[in-house]
């Protein structure tokens, strides 16, 4: 795969801990329901400790890859993992973009990983339901300091966003560039799923 260049990026949630990121012809994609929904990369917030990825773009466990100039660290959650299913958070740094997927966190994460994952542009965060509880993942959140936040999970909207005081921006996908980052104020982003 050749260097991908970080354009306009689209975010587009389809339920449950899917998501897709795209910028230009490529997309990543973030724990997929089914074989619809296609990427260039996919992450796998959870996998059996028996699975192999398929294909050298398939990401599954822990570790440092990197695809095209797009950087990936994976960290177990080794409280959350078993003998027969490992849990993996991902930052990924796209030309200077970090985002931070927390797949199906239902823990707070370790100090020691949130000093690793440093600073964050947009964090997609669990509540509710097996998740996080609102005020962790509010407590989580107000740490790693995100310009986006996007919530979800069952009923991700109300209880997290009242408890984080920040109103929410109901959208069916999240569009912005790189530069406007530094522009923007911390927002709370409320996807539609689009399953």
């Amino acid at each position: 795969m050749v260097s991908i260049t970080l354009e306009g990026v689209i975010i587009t949630y389809f339920g449950d801990q899917c998501f897709r990121v795209e910028s230009g012809p490529v997309g990543i994609l973030i724990d997929p329901m089914n074989n619809r929904l296609k990427g260039d990369i996919l992450l796998r917030t959870s996998a059996p400790t028996d699975s192999l990825p398929e294909g050298k773009t398939e990401i599954t466990f822990a570790g440092e890859y990197e695809i095209g100039g797009i950087e990936i660290q994976g960290w177990q959650l080794i409280n959350e993992s078993t003998a027969k299913e490992l849990k993996t958070v991902y930052g990924v740094t796209w030309e200077g973009v970090k985002l931070l997927f927390l797949g199906g966190l239902k823990e707070p994460l370790s100090a020691d990983i949130i000093d690793q994952v440093g600073e964050v542009d947009v964090l997609f965060v669990p509540t509710g339901g097996d998740y996080l509880s609102p005020e962790v993942a509010v407590s989580l959140t107000k740490k790693i300091d995100p310009k986006f936040i996007i919530p979800y999970g069952p009923k991700a909207a109300s209880e997290f966003m009242k408890k984080l005081g920040l109103p929410a921006e109901p959208q069916e996908k999240l569009v912005f560039k790189k530069k406007e980052l530094g522009e923007t104020e911390q927002k709370v982003i409320l996807l539609s799923s689009n399953s």
